[in-house]
């Protein structure tokens, strides 16, 4: 006798995302961050019902937070100190990170709490150390780069901002070049270049050189990248053919990559996640544009294309950062606004709760029974 398949086949699982994604669709909210006196923005950091990136205000790129509204906005641009300009990359908590430029060019690594008066410079007092940036915060632990002038090239840095401490991870041997993006508040990610071609290879750290583990899948042994994190989860792209991208999940190892890349799509990517819902951008196939994107779970097919929520006429655009804040999905990034200029952009939608999920598993899992007591 033939054993039985489990109840919940690969074709009820698809299934099953799509009602999700039929559901999440349903309520999203579409909000332009940019106000009247910016000229272009873009939002790279979430946290909470806040949002983080930069705007040109006076020719000059300012960091900026927003509490989900254009007229939130707040420059975090101290006003002494004669610094030129900079972003908020990343944020967690009342924390907020990015660099800043100063009157010599120099970039520094920057940290702040909500106030342009709460910067703090976090470039390292080491003469080896110039050119740096924070990217991500989790807790008390910044990731980013720190250019090294004595061997050249960035290296892969970490901070602790409670500590007051600076590490450079820089993989041991085989790279010049190396980034992090990401952290979950204890493991870091982002890339390195390996190999003959020097090419970007997705990595993660455990805080040192020596912890530098290779993500790149076998299935796209191209560039690579972590450009999101979460307890366990790691997100970004892998890359298959010249300018082909595949939205990227990982557990930890190479061998756990799963292509998020949805049906349809040329080319995609991940750029930031909750852990269970991850944010990108999406070229569909025969498409002229990206788009911003959520994918509700881990399915491809959970994808919802927040393009549908903007009005028409937007070019390229994408979704950067991902929050919750209670019962509400943060979503924020940025696209080609109608005059052609770079804008900030924020979706709101409902968080996917366990009670709807488990009626659609309960549906599917009667549709699934019913078809297959008329096939026996």
């Amino acid at each position: 006798m033939t054993p039985r398949r489990p109840i919940i086949s690969s074709l009820a699982v698809a299934a099953l995302a799509s009602l999700s994604c039929d559901r999440a669709s349903a309520d999203w909210v579409a909000t332009y961050l940019q106000g009247p006196t910016e000229y272009q923005s873009q939002s790279f950091a979430a946290s909470g019902n806040m949002q983080g990136g930069w705007a040109q205000i006076g020719g000059i790129d300012r960091p900026v937070i927003w509490n989900s509204s254009s007229a939130s906005m707040q420059v975090l641009l101290p006003q002494s100190g004669g610094w030129l300009g900079g972003e908020v990359n990343g944020m967690n908590g009342d924390r907020q990170v990015g660099w800043i430029g100063n009157q010599d060019g120099r970039i520094h690594a920057a940290l702040w709490s909500g106030t342009g008066d709460s910067f703090v410079d976090l470039d390292p007092l080491l003469f080896r150390y110039r050119g740096t940036r924070a990217y991500a915060i989790r807790g008390s632990q910044v990731v980013g780069h720190a250019t090294d002038i004595i061997v050249g090239g960035q290296h892969a840095a970490v901070w602790d901002v409670d500590q007051g401490t600076f590490r450079d991870i820089h993989p041991v041997s085989g790279s010049t070049w190396s980034e992090l993006l990401a952290t979950d508040g204890e493991y870091q990610g982002g890339w390195a270049n390996r190999g003959v071609r020097a090419q970007g290879h997705a990595a993660l750290w455990h805080g040192s050189s020596e912890t530098y583990v290779d993500l790149t899948p076998a299935s796209a042994p191209s560039e690579s990248r972590v450009e999101g994190m979460a307890p366990g989860v790691q997100v970004g792209y892998a890359t298959t053919l010249p300018g082909v991208m595949l939205a990227a999940l990982w557990h930890g190892t190479a061998e756990s990559f799963q292509s998020l890349n949805p049906i349809g799509a040329y080319s995609s990517q991940i750029h930031a996640t909750t852990g269970t819902i991850h944010v990108g951008s999406v070229l569909m196939n025969g498409g002229q544009r990206w788009d911003p994107c959520v994918w509700m779970n881990d399915a491809p097919s959970s994808f919802v294309n927040l393009r549908q929520f903007l009005a028409p006429g937007w070019g390229d655009a994408g979704a950067l950062a991902v929050s919750i804040e209670g019962d509400r999905l943060y979503v924020s990034g940025s696209g080609a606004g109608l005059n052609g200029t770079v804008e900030a952009l924020l979706w709101v939608g409902s968080v996917p709760t366990p009670g709807t999920l488990v009626i659609a598993a309960a549906g599917v899992l009667v549709s699934v029974r019913r078809r297959r007591n008329r096939d026996e």
